[in-house]
């Protein structure tokens, strides 16, 4: 894995399924290495998926986010077990 236990990660969670698979696919077609994991108990989030990606790549993954305009998301950095909230995309309202 490209993400050593002692380095600082990120983690994105998500308010859907949908949305997970659809931030993997934009990461990957823009070469950011990511993996696919369950959403950490600590955070709370409606989706059970979480992307794991390298702290390196910060800045290109919130570039990223934004010109896809995505909802829904939240970015955390995960340093010495805990999660740092660093960016969260408004969620979708959904129909009742």
């Amino acid at each position: 894995m490209y993400c050593s236990k002692k380095s600082e990660t990120l983690i994105i969670v998500f308010e859907s399924t949908n949305l997970a698979l659809k931030t993997e696919k934009l990461l990957r077609e823009s070469d950011i290495p990511c993996t696919v994991i369950p959403a950490p108990i600590e955070v709370t989030t409606d989706c059970g998926l979480a992307l794991l990606i390298n702290e390196k790549w910060k800045d290109p993954l919130i570039d990223v986010i934004t010109a896809a305009h995505l909802k829904g998301l939240k970015l955390l950095l995960r340093r010495n077990g805990e999660f740092h909230e660093l960016r969260q995309t408004e969620y979708e309202s959904r129909k009742g």
